[in-house]
């Protein structure tokens, strides 16, 4: 049963629908990109605008102790950079309820419904948009 979000999860997948064209079509595109820090699409439908995404999740960075989130800071930095580079995208939420931890300690990126082409001056303002998003 989905939740008032539109989001039904069990083991093997999450099932999203959207209630906006543009943010289902934005959160397709990545999907549909297969990168290595997204979890894999397994289908979509486009007339009812649904995506069911294979989850790899085992835990959230959000339910980790500050002091554990300390410890991926420099991966999450890493992360982010490499989605902007990547795509051509800022994620925009980027916080830690969209990343995701799996067994093997990989991270992924989730929740790409409000991706935009930002521009971000210069490093340090991007420093400070990382640092402001993720709460470390």
């Amino acid at each position: 049963m989905p939740n008032s979000k539109g989001v039904r999860i069990t083991k093997k997948y999450i099932q999203k629908k959207f209630r906006t064209r543009d943010r289902y079509e934005n959160e397709k595109m990545i999907y549909e990109m297969n990168l290595p820090y997204v979890p894999k699409l397994i289908s979509h439908n486009d007339k009812n605008m649904i995506l069911q995404i294979k989850n790899q999740c085992c835990k959230t960075i959000a339910k980790l102790s500050p002091t554990q989130r300390k410890e991926y800071h420099s991966r999450l930095r890493d992360l982010y950079r490499q989605f902007r580079t990547d795509t051509g995208y800022y994620h925009n939420d980027f916080k830690p309820q969209n990343i995701i931890i799996d067994n093997d300690d990989n991270l992924y990126l989730i929740d790409f419904e409000s991706i935009g082409k930002k521009r971000i001056n210069s490093l340090d303002e991007s420093k400070n948009m990382f640092h402001r998003k993720i709460n470390i």
